[in-house]
């Protein structure tokens, strides 16, 4: 009997425990300060705080100063706020370490003040219920700050996400890009943006190309302020470095101070366009203060040469026929961004390319013939 009794205080003490480990509170604020109006207790032991009515900065002080630390949820959902005041999740968890703190920021929620998601070390996720907020200056925070990540509600209906990309919903507005690993980003964003939203990169990591595809004509104001390249102390032959590469022939449109940096480590000092834009890219308005390559240098498509006149290149109208003196072994397909489209077997000494699979204004054509030498063609759609 005295275990039995002995087993259910154990249990009664687990079941405490665990009330304990995860405590919701909802309070309404209205006039009053948040802090009068959550008890001895409450302040204690919430874990998961719902507020509804509206905030004042000493509201936000004492959430920062107080509560952060043990808060896993801050729900804000129904709250009466319209813009999130600056240096709200400025916090420092002073080496104490805690699991990402998700806040569920407000469905009324409009704009986003200065430095607004400055959040020191902290891990901050915050869940947009709403439509994507305009923005002021360093709304992310500075440079070597930690880079929050935004994930969207399940009833959101203005926004999508495409993998790591936070889009508008028709596709068409890249506002944000998570990091989720925070081991640097690559490949190529959606197809079909148009419009990189201000400071959409502000403060990442790019570990590998990142493609711009041709759709994008506007890059809004600090899109890739204090951007870094993760330079690899060592990396394989077959491997990219890091860089940004826009596939567009005519340059796209400049906000303010788009590569910016603050950070100290040289952030994006140059990026890759297409060989035939150069000029145009070096007389555009805000891009003559980066350095402008040859995408075609980045991509190293003269790696493999072949003798002169070794392939001959006929356009057909609706397909290229290459026609060779020797046996073709295969042909690798490149987009202008450097991204492998197709690799096809030949064992010919013909090839046909319908000009419907070239997917922007050019092609680049690496051709192996069975000698083991090469040759690369342009093919323009």
């Amino acid at each position: 009997m005295k275990k039995m009794i002995t087993f259910i205080a154990l249990a009664f003490m687990a079941l405490s425990m665990t009330a304990q480990e995860s405590t919701t509170v909802t309070v309404h604020v209205d006039g009053s300060r948040l802090e009068d109006l959550l008890t001895d207790e409450q302040k204690a032991g919430v874990t998961n705080l719902k507020i509804t009515g509206s905030l004042a900065e000493e509201d936000y002080a004492y959430l920062r100063n107080s509560l952060f630390l043990q808060l896993d949820t801050l729900d804000l959902l129904d709250a009466d706020i319209d813009t999130i005041p600056s240096n709200v999740f400025n916090w420092n968890r002073t080496g104490v370490y805690t699991a990402d703190f998700r806040v569920i920021l407000p469905k009324t929620l409009k704009h986003l003040a200065d430095s607004a998601f400055s959040m020191g070390d902290a891990d901050l996720v915050f869940e947009l219920a709403g439509p994507f907020p305009t923005l002021d200056k360093y709304v992310y925070g500075g440079a070597g700050e930690s880079r929050c990540n935004i994930d969207l509600s399940e009833s959101n209906e203005s926004c999508v996400m495409d993998g790591e990309f936070l889009c508008s919903a028709d596709g068409s507005v890249l506002f944000f890009v998570n990091d989720m690993e925070r081991d640097g980003l690559g490949g190529s964003l959606p197809a079909g943006v148009s419009t990189i939203y201000s400071s959409a990169f502000a403060n990442c990591v790019i570990g590998d190309k990142l493609v711009i595809p041709a759709s994008v004509d506007s890059i809004g104001d600090m899109a890739f302020l204090n951007a870094e390249l993760a330079i690899p102390i060592s990396f394989h032959y077959s491997h990219h470095l890091p860089g940004l590469l826009f596939e567009a022939t005519v340059p796209p449109r400049l906000g303010d101070d788009v590569f910016m940096d603050g950070s100290g480590y040289g952030g994006i000092d140059c990026v890759y366009v297409p060989e035939e834009s150069i000029e145009l890219y070096e007389q555009a308005e805000g891009w003559k203060d980066i350095g402008i390559l040859s995408m075609e240098n980045y991509l190293s498509i003269k790696a493999i040469e072949g003798e002169n006149g070794s392939v001959d290149v006929s356009d057909g109208g609706e397909a290229y026929t290459l026609q060779s003196s020797k046996p073709i072994s295969r042909v690798v397909c490149y987009s202008v961004g450097g991204q492998m489209l197709r690799d096809v077997p030949v064992m010919a000494e013909t090839a046909v390319i319908a000009k419907s699979e070239i997917p922007g204004p050019y092609m680049l054509v690496r051709i192996y013939f069975d000698d083991g030498t090469g040759q690369v063609v342009k093919l323009s759609r």
